[in-house]
């Protein structure tokens, strides 16, 4: 998320797998027209006859602008089907702006995939155009010997012999011919690509950034083929392109609190993520950056009076990948508020030549289109230091998309009063209990006297996790819900083990639940949740191909420890815990990719215990392909109470809406 401040960047305008992957969602606000190919919205359990499915896609408030980011295609690499794919969700999108970001096409040599300069032409052409050059060139000094002799003999006098050029210096006029025909051809390509888009988007704004393959480019074609980069000025001019290049390798444009650039960062195989964090160190704001031809997200909180955020996305590529790179197709999108600096940035991977993206699913073979359901996960709530506001915009957003399945990811209690951690030992009290001081206390008999007391701090975490099942079952009576115990909620039945293990294990005679297990004492069963607990500190279960789970890990910086999870469990997955925001992408060398999403906590930012924590709210959506172990995951991070999602604002309202929010809660995200 943005920082107030953006780094001063020059813009100069000249003339003009396998099937695991996270992707992009978006939850509509209102239905459109209806898609000539059926597709599944599922909002229950129950599976649709496909008969009954509906196609619903996505309306974007007027108040809300949507813009296309896609890069890396690398002409004459780009991969053909994923861009038919891009420009066929971009229909539906409507984006008023379309940035091309860098590395657009491919110079030979600088290229980590052909370093041919004429691998765009085959042999038998490269053959005939030697011949055709080389007679061209002796006709033409057979034509001038012939005219000098027809001068000479009108004028009476001996004929000059014409120059002509040696074998050699044949050789070099027609290798320099052919590569300014390969050149030429190669960004003939790249501006039908480009074409493609102004066609599809008469009226958006297209601004190409240039990267540092169009650099190299354009200093070979200063020196020997000038003539193309006019070509290119003529193209961009016609076609109302918006050209940025200010003479080096990195080249931005600042969209608002977003700068959207190409940065000459960090080797091509370095670890999704990383770039992010050098970019971020550097500028000081959030940012999308090309190059690195592969996904990545990561997050930072500032240090201040008040929390502000800064994020940095990594693009993918649109081009073909080289064996063993680590690279993924995909673009991005950008959905930001006309006249706020709130904005929000969605990873659209592709994989195996389809995406899922706003509750339809884009294939260019419509016959593979299936049937999905939805589902929502969120975690680290840490009653009593839950953060109310992230929390209810969170169920909010849940009970309006009604999901199939939702996972409680771990950590709902804190649970500080069993924790071999210092705790303090003042009885803190919420502005709820303030409300209600009689809901604090408790009556009995003892010893034949009524007594009143206070309750106890456990007896307020176990009633607050029962109202909170209960909540939620209300809110969404047809979903199955899962509480997957991450460390906090295994720290009851920890300290039964290790304070009184007498009592372990001990149930009522005929129950299948312990005494004093976690659910047994907060009687979730009620509301029908299923518990996910491996009776250690962390617990996971499968979800198709991904993995979710509450894992005991944490690294210094947003997605390391995401991808530390990859590397030891070579799957796809979902960690909290750490209570960042992140995204890592690994490609294996069979084409496999893997990603790993860390998804953000709902607990209050501030805590006792330590000061100015890196840490971000959020939650994470996930679709997946009924009969199929495909899914797509989106992270939806909350700022001061609120997020932009499927073109449409949740949570707080804007500052001059509403005398409640502060005057920051404008701010981007």
């Amino acid at each position: 998320m943005p920082k107030k401040r953006v780094a001063k960047h020059t813009a100069i305008k000249t003339k003009k797998v396998k099937e695991s992957i996270i992707a992009g969602i978006v939850i509509p606000v209102k239905a459109r027209k209806r898609e000539t190919k059926p597709v599944a919205v599922v909002a229950s359990n129950e599976t649709p006859k496909s008969s009954q499915v509906k196609t619903i896609t996505t309306s974007t408030s007027k108040d809300i602008e949507v813009a296309l980011v896609i890069g890396n295609t690398r002409v004459p690499h780009q991969d053909d089907k994923a861009i038919q794919l891009t420009l066929m969700h971009s229909k539906d999108l409507g984006p008023s702006k379309i940035f091309f970001s860098g590395d657009m096409i491919d110079y030979f040599n600088r290229s980590d995939i052909d370093r041919n300069p004429l691998r765009i032409f085959t042999q038998k052409e490269i053959a005939a155009m030697q011949s055709g050059i080389k007679k061209r060139v002796r006709d033409q000094e057979s034509d001038d010997q012939e005219s000098e002799d027809n001068s000479a003999k009108e004028e009476e006098r001996k004929p000059h012999k014409v120059k002509t050029l040696s074998d050699l210096q044949l050789a070099r006029l027609t290798k320099w011919e052919i590569y300014e025909r390969a050149h030429r051809k190669e960004l003939q390509i790249l501006f039908g690509v480009m074409k493609l888009f102004r066609d599809t988007h008469p009226n958006s704004e297209l601004i190409w950034i240039w990267g540092c393959q169009e650099y190299y480019l354009e200093k070979r074609l200063t020196k020997y083929h000038p003539v193309l980069l006019g070509e290119i000025d003529d193209f961009c001019k016609q076609n109302k392109i918006q050209k940025v290049f200010n003479g080096t390798r990195n080249n931005t444009y600042n969209y608002g609190a977003l700068v959207i650039g190409h940065w000459f960062r960090g080797g091509l195989s370095s670890p999704s993520g990383s770039i992010a964090h050098i970019l971020m160190d550097e500028e000081g704001c959030s940012l999308i950056q090309g190059h690195t031809n592969r996904g990545g997200w990561a997050c930072r909180t500032l240090q201040g009076p008040k929390p502000d955020f800064i994020s940095g996305f990594e693009n993918f590529s649109l081009c073909k990948r080289p064996t063993g790179k680590n690279w993924q197709l995909g673009y991005s999108l950008v959905y930001k508020e006309k006249d706020h600096r709130r904005f929000q940035v969605f990873q659209v991977p592709i994989a195996n030549y389809g995406f899922f993206y706003g509750l339809r699913e884009y294939r260019l073979d419509l016959t593979r289109v299936g049937d999905w359901e939805t589902s929502i996960t969120f975690s680290d709530i840490h009653f009593r230091f839950e953060d109310p506001v992230a929390l209810k915009v969170t169920l909010d957003f849940t009970e309006e998309i009604q999901p199939n399945n939702i996972f409680v990811n771990g950590d709902v209690p804190d649970f500080p009063d069993i924790s071999r951690f210092s705790n303090s030992p003042l009885d803190t009290l919420t502005d709820d209990d303030l409300k209600d001081l009689n809901s604090l206390v408790l009556e009995s008999r003892r010893q034949g006297k009524s007594k009143k007391y206070i309750k106890p701090r456990l007896q307020r975490d176990f009633e607050r996790i029962h109202a909170f099942f209960k909540d939620l079952r209300r809110r969404c009576p047809k979903a199955k819900i899962y509480w997957i115990y991450g460390n906090h909620d295994h720290r009851m039945q920890g300290h039964v083990e290790d304070n009184t293990p007498q009592l372990a294990g001990v149930r009522r005679p005929g129950d299948k639940g312990d005494i004093l297990s976690l659910a047994e004492v907060t009687k979730v069963s009620e509301f029908n949740v299923e518990i996910v607990y491996s009776g250690k500190n962390e617990s996971s279960m499968i979800y198709g191909d991904l993995l979710i789970g509450h894992f005991y890990k944490v690294s210094n910086k947003s997605s390391a420890t995401a991808r530390a999870l990859i590397n030891q469990k070579h799957k796809s997955l979902l960690q909290p815990h750490v209570h960042r925001m992140g995204a890592c992408y690994k490609t294996k060398n069979d084409g496999t990719v893997l990603v790993g999403v860390e998804m953000g906590c709902l607990c209050r930012l501030d805590p006792d215990w330590m000061e100015n924590p890196n840490w971000q709210h959020g939650f994470v959506v996930i679709h997946k392909k009924k009969n199929s172990k495909r899914f797509y995951l989106q992270p939806i991070q909350i700022v001061d109470g609120a997020f932009l999602f499927g073109g449409k604002r949740y949570g707080r309202g804007h500052a001059s809406e509403s005398q409640e929010v502060s005057p920051s809660a404008d701010k981007k995200e």
